[in-house]
């Protein structure tokens, strides 16, 4: 079988007791107002040309952007095509309850400012463009499904937080209890197409080799 990723991993030791170093000149070292930022900046530097001299000698290689494969033979670099549409809509509609969550958590003062009441509001209407059919193109049945009960919590959290101007820790403490088994199915169907589209396309790459 041939081997079509490399993976190199280099590490050096430096182990010479033998030599004695002398420590920089004290006008030297008098120079560097902040000497742990200093080493940070050249363990960064050396580790990126070091990076960069493995990339170069190892072929071929696959890189990760975050995003996107790009396999690199000799000179030649790929893009693998992107994730299909119906992963970011998964992802954007699971992000919905932690965006409540996040500007809710911890909070139990007093009513909020309009300012605040105005952004819950932009919230409710996105939540309410995002059931529409265009929105949730692509998903199953079981998966709009979900996807509608994840918004329908949502806009019922905030329309109760809008008419009060603010919203208590037991109420976001139930609304997050009633997101969290339809967040973590929502969020494994994501995870699922997303590896099913890299594992298709570092299979059809292989098979190049």
């Amino acid at each position: 079988m041939r081997n079509w990723l490399g993976v190199r991993i280099v590490i050096f030791a430096v182990l010479a007791p033998q030599v004695s170093i002398g420590a920089p000149p004290a006008e030297v070292r008098a120079k560097v107002a902040d000497p742990l930022a200093a080493i940070n900046g050249e363990f960064r530097s050396t580790y990126a040309r070091v990076r960069a001299d493995a990339v170069a000698e190892t072929r071929p290689i696959i890189i990760f952007d975050g995003e996107k494969l790009a396999p690199i033979r000799g000179e030649q670099r790929e893009t693998s095509t992107s994730v299909p549409p119906t992963y970011h809509r998964l992802k954007a509609a699971a992000h919905f309850p932690f965006i409540i969550f996040l500007e809710f958590h911890g909070v139990n003062a007093g009513p909020r400012s309009e300012a605040e009441v105005a952004r819950w509001q932009s919230w409710l209407a996105l939540a309410e463009a995002a059931e529409s059919p265009e929105a949730n193109a692509g998903l199953t049945a079981q998966q709009q499904a979900t996807q509608l009960e994840i918004f329908r919590l949502g806009r019922n959290f905030l329309t109760a937080a809008i008419e009060n101007r603010m919203a208590t820790r037991d109420a976001v403490q139930e609304f997050c209890r009633a997101a969290s088994p339809l967040l973590e199915r929502h969020l494994t169907w994501a995870a699922e197409i997303e590896l099913d589209h890299y594992r298709g396309q570092l299979d059809a790459w292989r098979k190049e080799l």
